[in-house]
């Protein structure tokens, strides 16, 4: 699967389906103003999930950075802050 498709299937779908579920009108799964702002810039030749069910909280390798609701969680490849900003999805 190329770099591309795999993004869409991990970003984009999920995101269509979660604003159709919950009548979100706010382009889920882009870039917009207004939108959540949940970006992750990565390197897709470095990218591996090193998170095990033992050690689940392992950050990716090759993630420099992360951005929830428009906030930093990961800068340069290193955790930014402790907390933990973004909504939970309750129900789809």
């Amino acid at each position: 699967m190329s770099t591309l498709e795999f993004v869409r299937r991990a970003s984009l779908l999920p995101a269509r389906v979660i604003a159709t579920a919950t009548g979100d009108s706010l382009c889920k799964g882009t870039l917009t103003v207004g939108a959540d702002a949940d970006v992750v810039v990565f390197d897709p030749d470095g990218f591996q999930d090193r998170a095990t069910y033992e050690a689940s909280t392992q950050l990716s390798a090759g993630v420099r950075h992360l951005l929830v609701g428009g906030e930093p969680v990961i800068r340069d490849g290193a955790l930014a802050q402790s907390a933990r900003p973004g909504r939970p999805v309750r129900r789809v």
